[in-house]
């Protein structure tokens, strides 16, 4: 996901295509399979590090899952229904 800035309508987000939002949703699992708990720089708190364990375990990986559902219809010529994109 690619957030931009422009100066007539806000924030735009481009969310790419659902293959890379796939991959992102992969890489991520992956990551935190393959490092479940890794070493925290001494200066983060307790509560910071299970903030940034709940980001890697959930936010992000829910996030990507989403994301490429919701690209996969938008993006797909075999769904017509131009109410449902």
């Amino acid at each position: 996901m690619i957030v931009t800035d422009s100066t007539l309508v806000g924030y735009t987000m481009i969310n790419g295509t659902w293959g890379l939002q796939m991959a992102l949703f992969i890489a991520s699992l992956f990551n935190y399979l393959i490092n479940p708990s890794p070493e925290y720089n001494s200066a983060y708190t307790e509560a910071v590090q299970k903030d940034i364990n709940f980001l890697r375990e959930f936010e992000i990986p829910i996030t990507h899952g989403l994301l490429m559902i919701m690209c996969f219809i938008t993006n797909s010529e075999r769904i017509p229904y131009e109410g449902l994109k």
